[in-house]
């Protein structure tokens, strides 16, 4: 199995060719990607299992999403068929992927959780010492004593808690810092793994390897891709809360909010729908045996 090595544009390539399709056709491809983020919204409900459940599920709706993508290129008509073809075929494989993604996410996330606490356990005593509580007993009861006391006593201890603070403020950087860099190699191992595990048929371990090695012999097409989405983020972002100043001015609060919701969800779905193209179109172009989808080729394995 060939991994291509690709110019830094093919991560531009794989946002337009993605926008390209949305518009070209929208309805099957947003029926798609609606119905994925309805089940996972739903599942999201459900008190403790329903992150886990999710993410379990996630390979499941991504392959199903990108296979309706394929048909399209193919130029035959998508159906619902097409988005559970590869819950048909490989299911017990890609639940085990979810699985193990979760344990990933989850592993980082204690570790990331445990250098924070670490570097700040000391000032948190500090802090909730200041309000005459014990760390050790805090609840909800507590919790409430415990903000009454700050916000009572104010001028006398307004400097020291800054200063507690700050530190704590840095040390939640810090563990930050570590979750997204423990992040970043799961998250290669994880982007094409699902693809390959239901098309290209390969086991949950040689699909992890791959994806990572396509990620790291990619990483300028994989750099600008992500790049680009940051400023489509940042852009956005000060769009719709320049949008969100304006429709506050004009309208009743809760006409705003509501106006503000609603055309959130179809820019989520569309949000989602290219983010997902993106996926399908760098694995065309990675794992492709056509010559002019790559500038060379080597063995990822």
């Amino acid at each position: 199995m060939k991994c291509n090595i690709l110019p830094a544009r093919n991560g531009e390539l794989w946002i337009t060719k993605g926008f390209a399709m949305v518009r070209r056709d929208p309805v099957p491809i947003l029926l798609a990607v609606l119905g994925a983020l309805a089940c996972g919204l739903l599942l999201g409900l459900i008190p403790f299992l329903g992150a886990l459940l999710v993410t379990i599920l996630g390979p499941v709706f991504q392959t199903g999403v990108c296979s309706v993508y394929r048909a399209l290129e193919q130029k035959r008509r998508a159906s619902m068929d097409d988005f559970f073809l590869p819950a048909k075929t490989r299911l017990p494989q890609l639940l085990s992927l979810g699985a193990i993604y979760f344990v990933f996410c989850l592993v980082v996330f204690l570790m990331a959780g445990g250098i924070f606490l670490l570097l700040a356990w000391e000032d948190i005593q500090k802090l909730v010492g200041l309000a005459g509580t014990q760390v050790d007993n805090l609840d909800p009861e507590a919790l409430r004593t415990f903000l009454e006391s700050i916000k009572a006593q104010g001028q006398d201890v307004g400097p020291e808690i800054v200063e507690i603070v700050m530190s704590i403020t840095v040390a939640f950087l810090w563990g930050l810092l570590v979750f997204f860099l423990l992040m970043c190699p799961v998250f290669m191992a994880y982007w094409f793994a699902p693809l390959l595990v239901a098309w290209n048929q390969l086991s949950l371990f040689r699909a992890f390897v791959f994806s990572f090695f396509a990620i790291l012999k990619n990483w300028r097409a994989v750099l600008v891709y992500s790049l680009l989405w940051l400023v489509i983020g940042f852009v956005g972002g000060i769009v719709l809360g320049i949008f969100q100043v304006i429709l506050l001015l004009l309208l009743p609060r809760l006409l705003a909010m509501l106006v503000i919701y609603l055309l959130l969800l179809p820019i989520t779905i569309a949000l989602f729908a290219l983010g997902i193209a993106g996926i399908y179109f760098g694995y065309k172009d990675v794992f492709s045996t056509a010559p002019e989808a790559k500038e060379k080729a080597e063995e990822a394995w």
